[in-house]
């Protein structure tokens, strides 16, 4: 692994660390609540209702298709990857799942009066985000081993990204901090088992 990816495992562990102190003992983070209000109530137009509920639910799951498409076609270093990248969303579910639990912060239609709320409310907390966690593995899978030719697939998957954390503020199911934590634990998480497969792989790398 360059010594740049391996730079951005580290800070982005250790800025979940303090992402995690920080919304375990604050009740209230005002930057963060200022941000949700904007983009859920001030940037909020029904007409883009139906896009961003589509990007809420169902946009990030979309890269699982071509990711099925090149597991059949592609050679044995490709499936591996492919399988390694199911193996860290897997993965990213556990570890959000336990940190819902262990942080539990409430989401903001149960602390904020007023929230806009376009889709159904959630059972589970809110801190991190599982969509954006799922979705920005995919995403560092797929700007890690990208292609020579591959800039137009980066620019579709960070914007994929982009659409599916910003649509989570905008129904009102997570507040911006959720979704950054989300994306900060995911490519922490990714980057250190691309580290442990190219260890293990080192001369069947990509």
């Amino acid at each position: 692994m360059e010594k740049k990816y391996f730079y951005i495992l580290i800070s982005s562990f250790i800025l979940l660390l303090i992402l995690c102190g920080s919304v375990t003992y604050l009740e209230e983070i005002p930057p963060d609540t200022y941000l949700f209000l904007l983009i859920n109530q001030k940037f909020a137009f029904e007409t883009l209702d139906p896009f961003f509920i589509f990007g809420a639910r169902a946009l990030v799951y979309i890269p699982m298709i071509p990711a099925a498409w090149l597991f059949i076609r592609g050679d044995k270093n490709t499936k591996r990857i492919i399988i390694l990248m199911l193996l860290a969303v897997f993965a990213s579910r556990v570890v959000f799942e336990g940190l819902k639990n262990i942080i539990d912060r409430v989401r903001p239609y149960d602390y904020l009066e007023n929230v806009r709320l376009i889709v159904d409310k959630r059972k589970t907390q809110s801190f991190p985000s599982g969509h954006a966690a799922i979705a920005s593995t995919l995403t560092t899978f797929a700007l890690y081993f990208k292609r020579d030719d591959g800039r137009k697939v980066n620019c579709l998957m960070i914007l994929y990204l982009v659409a599916v954390a910003y649509s989570r503020v905008y129904v009102g199911v997570h507040y911006p901090l959720d979704v950054i934590g989300g994306i900060l634990l995911s490519v922490s998480l990714s980057l250190g088992m691309i580290a442990l497969y190219e260890y293990k792989f080192i001369d069947e790398k990509p």
